[in-house]
């Protein structure tokens, strides 16, 4: 027991007590820190792993094409016909304020396609839209220069050689006849029965002799590049009507038709006799049974000297091109406008 209720401690242990430890923190006059406690415990995993993030790549000066947010696509990749509708009028009041030949026009459609498509982007990155690859802005661009100065979403139709009529009954019910008589289903040619029509109406009003497309001229007729030709109706048709065409035997003659065998040697020498003796010939026969490829084929058995006339709704004999005929005189339809 410690005497007189003191407790007794040896001089060796004053050091341990906290008097005696040295301080954490600054010591004057040194200004020395002392360091914080390290601890020997591991450090804990991070929460989860890490990825270290991919390279920054530079993007390319050329601003991307920007449409609509991404979340708003049906289908990545797939091109909003509502937009090339917008941008196509955007183009075509661009290029109504200048006074061009067609050729120039086209060149100059190209150019004026990437300003509009430029300032789309511009536009919509400033809304926080998501930027389109530049693969997306040239079927873009490509989609813009059809609608302007070609058929629209009916140029692929055209540019297909294995079709011989594109029949449309409504802007989603297509239906392609192949050069063998196949019949397949094609895909839509507009958002909806109006917008085919008013594609239709801006088709007609920008040909070198602009036709009405309204309620009261129900009826178009148009000749197509490539020696196509169309007929629309609507407004008297429960859905608008659209038939397209393709002239696959532009240069036949009667000689031609017999090695495909659309007419034998005698019908065709029989028919030339006919021609060269000045007689009377009536073609006629169903849509799509080459009556115009008949008529075509007869006049070149017309001797190259002979001066001929044709009058017709829309230029698709083409005489003058058979390089054959010396003096062909055309006339095509006008339709009044009153």
């Amino acid at each position: 027991m410690p005497e007189n209720g003191h407790v007794a401690m040896d001089a060796a242990d004053l050091g341990d007590l906290p008097l005696f430890n040295t301080p954490v923190g600054r010591r004057r006059g040194t200004f020395t820190m002392t360091p914080p406690p390290t601890s020997t415990l591991p450090p804990p995993p991070p929460p989860w792993p890490v990825t270290p993030s991919p390279p920054t790549v530079p993007q390319a000066a050329t601003p991307g094409v920007v449409l609509q947010p991404r979340m708003e696509r049906t289908v990545a990749g797939v091109l909003d016909w509502a937009l090339v509708d917008l941008l196509r009028e955007r183009v075509s009041d661009e290029l109504a304020q200048r006074d061009l030949t067609k050729a120039d026009r086209e060149v100059l459609g190209r150019e004026v396609i990437a300003e509009v498509l430029a300032r789309e982007a511009r536009t919509a990155t400033t809304n926080g839209q998501a930027t389109w690859t530049m693969r997306h802005q040239s079927r873009l661009a490509d989609a813009l220069f059809d609608a302007v100065f070609r058929m629209g979403r009916l140029q692929p139709y055209l540019d297909d050689d294995t079709l011989e009529n594109v029949i449309i009954s409504g802007y989603d019910n297509v239906i392609l006849e192949r050069a063998d008589g196949t019949l397949v289903k094609g895909e839509p040619v507009a958002n909806s029965d109006e917008d085919l029509i008013s594609y239709l109406q801006f088709v007609a009003s920008h040909q070198s002799r602009p036709r009405q497309f309204s309620e009261t001229d129900s009826k178009l007729h148009l000749a197509l590049p490539g020696r196509a030709r169309l007929f629309a109706s609507a407004w008297v048709t429960s859905r608008p009507t659209v038939i397209i065409r393709r002239n696959r035997l532009a240069t036949a003659i009667l000689a031609d038709l017999v090695r495909l065998g659309s007419l034998s040697s005698t019908a065709a020498s029989f028919l030339s006799a006919a021609v060269r003796g000045r007689l009377s010939v009536i073609v006629s026969g169903d849509q799509g049974t080459g009556k115009t490829t008949m008529l075509r084929a007869l006049a070149h058995e017309l001797p190259a000297h002979v001066q001929i006339g044709t009058i017709e709704t829309e230029f698709e004999l083409f005489l003058r091109d058979t390089g054959h005929h010396q003096v062909v005189h055309e006339w095509q339809a006008n339709p009044g406008t009153g």
